[in-house]
């Protein structure tokens, strides 16, 4: 993936004149609905404020605006608990702007974890380079249904929102020229689906977290009937695990049962969910658990060892996470 570094920037005389050039170019205001004049300078420096100067001094003033006013007004209107997802490439002649001719893959959510890193992950593996990200976060104040009332740049040192607001990631990124319409259809869907599962893992974070510390209990409360150092040292994992080493996406639980062999005759072991248990990226779909039919079935190696009186069990998924964090990184003296 070929990325451009945006470092922080250095405030300074030339950014300011950036900054006050661009806001100009947006003209006197036309209507409502767009970015507050009075505040475009500050507004424009907090959306640019991790781009270095050079960068910005690169592109015209109009450009400089536009992709602030085009991200501002995909921003009007948020849902309680939705994300805007819009993916295009912006022209002068229909946008009133561009980005040096790549598609753009604008954002508006709520600010969470995993965002940038699961993001730039799903346009890489729909085989989009990632140029440049642009991720600023502003505290936004909306009312009940989600129209946006004001954005305003994050205080110094601000850890939360003040009270009555949210903060939100404004993410945009720009991504090699996509084809047509239906290509950008199918990037936006999965940014959907990707922003769908990152609320899912962190709204479901602490739940989770607690069911892996009601494992570890039950494994002195209520033991199972196996070696008492097997029986420790699992609990040692997962308590380890849960020490901030490891990032839990999903939990559900399942009961090994018997079902008719489909196709043939007599019954396999299966897996049935536990109606009610899922949380994270394994939370149930609408209606899923008044299912009647809820039933995994095993490969067959995986049958051969179900029953296996083992307390705990480490495989890999067959299928690729949506989900990411930062890669830690470590030095070495």
């Amino acid at each position: 993936m070929s990325t451009t570094t945006l470092q922080p920037a250095t405030p300074g005389a030339d950014r300011d004149r950036i900054f006050e050039q661009a806001a100009a170019a947006a003209g006197p205001a036309k209507g409502s609905g767009g970015p507050p004049r009075a505040d475009l300078p500050a507004l424009l420096r907090a959306y640019y404020r991790h781009v270095s100067t050079d960068d910005l001094a690169i592109r015209s003033d109009v450009d400089v605006y536009g992709a602030f006013a085009a991200h501002h007004h995909l921003a009007l209107e948020r849902p309680p608990g939705t994300g805007r997802v819009r993916v295009y490439t912006p022209t002068v002649a229909e946008h009133g702007w561009s980005a040096a001719g790549h598609s753009v893959v604008q954002i508006v959510v709520e600010d969470m974890p995993f965002l940038v890193d699961s993001i730039t992950m799903v346009l890489s593996r729909l085989l989009h380079d990632v140029r440049t990200v642009v991720h600023p976060t502003f505290d936004v104040r909306r009312d009940a249904a989600g129209h946006l009332e004001s954005a305003a740049p994050v205080a110094a040192g601000s850890i939360e929102a003040p009270d009555g607001a949210v903060r939100e990631s404004w993410m945009h990124l720009e991504v090699g020229r996509l084809g047509d319409d239906d290509e950008a259809e199918r990037v936006a869907a999965e940014c959907h689906r990707v922003l769908g599962d990152v609320r899912a893992a962190v709204e479901d974070w602490s739940r989770m977290h607690e069911q892996v510390a009601d494992i570890v209990a039950g494994t002195s409360s209520a033991p199972p009937p196996l070696e008492p150092a097997e029986v420790r040292r699992a609990a040692e994992l997962l308590t380890w695990l849960a020490d901030e080493h490891f990032t839990f996406l999903g939990y559900r639980e399942y009961v090994l049962d018997r079902a008719p062999i489909e196709g043939g005759t007599g019954e396999e072991d299966v897996l049935r969910a536990v109606p009610g248990t899922g949380l994270g990226i394994l939370r149930e779909a609408p209606g899923e658990a008044d299912s009647s039919v809820a039933f995994g079935r095993l490969p067959e190696a995986v049958r051969a060892k179900a029953r296996e009186k083992t307390l705990l069990v480490l495989a890999k998924a067959n299928s690729r996470s949506t989900v990411h964090r930062p890669p830690i990184s470590t030095t070495s003296a």
